[in-house]
């Protein structure tokens, strides 16, 4: 219904932002590549990871690159398992890990 160039994903620990993934291809939408997201990309989806009300843990936000250039919000998703590590450069996946592994520690404390 709505025509786009692609979708990305923006992921977050603890609203800071270590990567993002995109489908250059609509049709296949499985197919991921990392994506160099922009300052205003990164801007637009931590508009949505404010408005959230987790403390800690993973986020993610789901977007579609419109044909006007904008983007559109797909879908926020709290917790979910589908990371895509394995299409991460090793540094890029070892500094997530600390950071996701630092932010369940926190939690944990937190609720001690």
């Amino acid at each position: 219904m709505v025509n786009f160039r692609y979708e990305v994903s923006f992921y977050f620990v603890d609203k800071a932002f270590p990567y993002a993934l995109h489908a250059p291809d609509p049709k296949k939408r499985w197919e991921l590549l990392p994506y160099s997201a922009s300052g205003d990309d990164i801007a637009f989806a931590l508009e949505f990871i404010k408005w959230n009300t987790c403390e800690y843990g993973f986020q993610r936000v789901d977007a579609c690159r419109l044909d006007s250039g904008e983007l559109l919000l797909m879908e926020l998703e709290d917790y979910n398992p589908f990371l895509s590590l394995e299409l991460l450069r090793p540094k890029v996946k070892e500094q997530f890990m600390t950071a996701l592994c630092a932010s369940i520690q926190a939690a944990a404390n937190s609720a001690s």
